[in-house]
């Protein structure tokens, strides 16, 4: 991360207006932002990453007035790399040891909805 700062603040605001994607990179930092798409096609999880190799990754949505949180991801988090007790893990630390951190002030859930 020679190129990344970080910049140290008390709390982070997140728009109801927009989906966001979320990614845990390979040094456990969690990065979050929009996924871009060009031309009709979304970009993924690759793009938080830059290409680089990451943990898990998935969604965060504010749908039927509260924000949810998802593990999908199909670079980061398929069934090819995690099972479905791992997954479940793995995004309970995502929300109570990142998410919840930078937007305490925020009601976050994990929704996982059964295929």
């Amino acid at each position: 991360h020679t190129n990344d700062m970080l910049i140290p603040c008390e709390q982070l605001y997140i728009k109801i207006s927009g989906d966001y994607i979320w990614a845990i990179d390979s040094s456990g930092y969690l990065r979050i932002g929009f996924d871009i798409n060009i031309n009709g096609n979304k970009m993924g999880h690759p793009t938080l990453l830059r290409g680089l190799p990451g943990r898990i990754a998935g969604e965060l949505k504010y749908e039927e007035g509260e924000w949810r949180l998802n593990y999908f991801s199909g670079r980061f988090s398929s069934d090819l790399y995690y099972s479905t007790e791992n997954r479940q893990k793995y995004i309970n630390n995502v929300l109570n040891d990142k998410i919840n951190v930078f937007f305490p002030n925020e009601h976050i859930k994990i929704y996982i909805p059964s295929k």
